[in-house]
């Protein structure tokens, strides 16, 4: 169980809503864990809610919390309060924790997540913010990001009716391997154009906009100076022609694209 903020009335504070995820989504992220090497011996639902990972867990040792549960056999607690027993030594953190304002709550939960030693994977379905470089620095090095499952539209209900919010399933694991995190050193520069200045540039990007160009920016837009290495029409006609979806914030957070994200697009 996720929540999402909105409003409750006009120049009102905001209020929490829950939402559920659809059994479908349910089973094709435990597909997912099902191809990890591991025999857990507890696996946790944090936020389970009305249990939609609970119940399809096939696992003798399975918990879940939550503070306010829709399903009888989830324990009524805090998971910031929660201690995982140390008589366990391979824990499986799985869930669909809380987004919250701005992610903070989300994060939360991997934090805590990350602090008991004896836990070996965490596998959340998080808003797809958690796709950039600044969210997967929540992550130590000794943790890797084996896999992203994109979950199409409308994966979740909201008041019983279909609910849209852009989302993956992370897997977070303790182990070594290929690691699926960006790496923002990656991309530097490109053949087409390189990142400059405002005395020496060609055109300029909105950072939340991409494809609004411009080569006469004011002192209060946000983005980035290009100098071209390309005819500057062909650059520009290029930048109009990718397709920018995918990296905005979920839940009314302000879409931003990086240096390294745009050039990561780019390419």
């Amino acid at each position: 169980m996720a929540h999402v903020w909105r409003k409750k009335h006009k120049n009102s504070s905001r209020i929490l809503d829950k939402f559920y995820t659809r059994q479908e989504v349910v089973k094709r992220c435990l597909e997912e864990v099902d191809k990890l090497p591991y025999t857990y011996d507890c696996v946790i639902e944090p936020s389970a809610g009305d249990g939609a990972f609970y119940k399809n867990i096939e696992h003798e040792t399975k918990i879940g919390i939550d503070i306010d549960p829709q399903h009888d056999e989830i324990i009524k607690g805090d998971w910031f309060t929660y201690n995982i027993s140390e008589m366990y030594e391979c824990v499986l953190v799985i869930g669909n924790p809380p987004f919250g304002q701005y992610q903070k709550l989300s994060s939360q939960f991997i934090s805590h997540a990350l602090s008991f030693s004896n836990v070996q994977t965490i596998a959340f379905i998080l808003p797809n913010v958690y796709r950039k470089h600044t969210r997967q620095k929540i992550l130590p090095y000794d943790w890797r990001i084996v896999s992203i499952t994109e979950l199409e539209r409308d994966c979740f209900t909201l008041e019983g009716k279909a609910y849209h919010v852009p989302a993956s399933f992370f897997i977070f694991d303790k182990s070594e391997g290929e690691d699926l995190r960006v790496n923002p050193n990656a991309y530097t520069e490109t053949n087409d154009f390189k990142f400059s200045n405002k005395d020496d540039f060609d055109i300029f990007v909105f950072g939340a906009s991409p494809k609004r160009i411009t080569k006469t920016p004011t002192p209060n837009n946000r983005g980035y100076f290009l100098k071209s290495k390309i005819p500057v029409e062909d650059l520009i006609s290029r930048i109009k022609a990718v397709d920018w979806n995918g990296n905005s914030c979920a839940n009314g957070g302000v879409y931003w694209l990086t240096k390294f994200e745009f050039l990561e697009q780019y390419i």
